[in-house]
């Protein structure tokens, strides 16, 4: 999966990628949908800016086994109080969502997050949902059940199937910008690569393949949220983000249960993860179960 505002190289790289593929999909559609799936499951790392690598150096780290004796790089702040879980997006890593640290300590609160497979810190150069969300159920094994989880974009997909599927256990999930249906996240990607229809049936394929034709289903927050009616959720997503359309949590938000949704301007999809106001409804939302208001 990869979203479409990121930086410069990583754009190069992507608009390469597109023309490369718009034209082998023209002549060879099942091997440009194969090198299509491909990079769908092959996350980008990046640089991590200097204000998350004060938190990195302020965790206690380790490492948690996982799925397949897989290993993901674990980190915890704070030494008591209910736990909370930060799950970052795709493309991202645990400090990303750095910014909700300090409130969260300052509120009684430890704060637990992990580096997803092939992201961050953690080993590997592919992942998927479900492999993600086996490894959030690992450490929850070990740190949970959570007072909270907060999970960003990609990463609340990934936390919908775990409270779903694998038996997580979270008393309310703060989900910002977060994506309510997979085939729009698929379909996005699709476009983004300028696929061709026949390209873009083999790719489509070759996921089914690997997960079964409910995939679209059994991977969809909608889907999944369905039945969280015991899990108070706020949504929280920005009217410019560019990557997920903010229809996208409208729909989610149709579809859970005693959720609630909150809108903001001008922070688009991640600057929205450092913006002061939404940090702080954020923490009352777990602290009280109190929905704050966000200026519209």
């Amino acid at each position: 999966m990869i979203m479409t505002r990121t930086p410069r190289l990583h754009v190069t790289g992507v608009r390469a990628l597109s023309a490369w593929l718009a034209l082998l999909g023209s002549v060879a559609p099942s091997l440009a949908g194969e090198l299509a799936c491909r990079r769908w499951f092959a996350p980008y790392r990046f640089r991590r800016p200097p204000r998350e690598r004060v938190w990195l150096n302020a965790a206690r780290r380790e490492y948690v086994a996982s799925l397949d004796n897989g290993m993901v790089a674990l980190y915890r702040w704070g030494h008591k109080g209910p736990r909370v879980l930060l799950m970052h997006g795709w493309n991202g890593r645990a400090t990303q969502l750095s910014g909700f640290i300090e409130p969260l300590l300052q509120a009684g609160y430890q704060v637990i997050a992990f580096d997803a497979p092939a992201h961050g810190l953690s080993p590997g150069k592919r992942t998927d949902l479900i492999e993600i969300a086996h490894a959030l159920r690992s450490v929850s094994v070990r740190f949970g059940p959570f007072e909270g989880i907060i999970a960003h974009s990609f990463g609340v997909a990934v936390a919908t199937y775990a409270l779903r599927h694998l038996g997580v256990q979270a008393r309310r999930v703060v989900g910002v910008s977060p994506p309510g249906r997979m085939p729009y996240l698929f379909n996005s990607f699709c476009e983004l690569l300028r696929l061709p229809l026949r390209a873009r049936e083999a790719f489509e394929a070759r996921v089914m393949a690997r997960f079964g034709k409910d995939v679209w289903e059994q991977l969809s927050p909608e889907a999944n949220v369905e039945l969280l009616e015991n899990v108070p959720a706020l949504l929280i997503h920005d009217n410019d983000d560019r990557e997920v359309t903010p229809s996208q949590a409208e729909i989610l938000h149709q579809a859970w249960p005693g959720s609630h949704l909150l809108r903001t301007d001008g922070l688009g999809h991640r600057r929205i993860l450092r913006d002061p106001a939404v940090i702080a409804h954020t923490v009352r939302f777990l602290q009280r179960g109190q929905i704050p208001e966000i200026a519209q």
